[in-house]
């Protein structure tokens, strides 16, 4: 059995003799991502508040 190192032009070749395939899988693959998350409940919910203040300091009138 010959063996040989793969270049970057052996994998370009494979890249474009597959590339049905591999965009097939992908493209099946994000199908079923997207439609099984969709039905599952939210992992975790946050609520926040944000309150600002504006403070007014003795040295923050003598600096403006």
């Amino acid at each position: 059995m010959p063996q040989y190192e793969l270049n970057i032009r052996d994998y370009v070749r494979i890249f474009r003799r597959r590339k049905t395939v591999i965009f097939i899988t992908f493209a099946l693959i994000v199908a079923i991502t997207s439609f099984l998350s969709r039905g599952e409940p939210p992992s975790y919910q946050a609520v926040t508040t944000v309150k600002i203040e504006e403070r007014k300091t003795v040295a923050g009138l003598l600096t403006e």
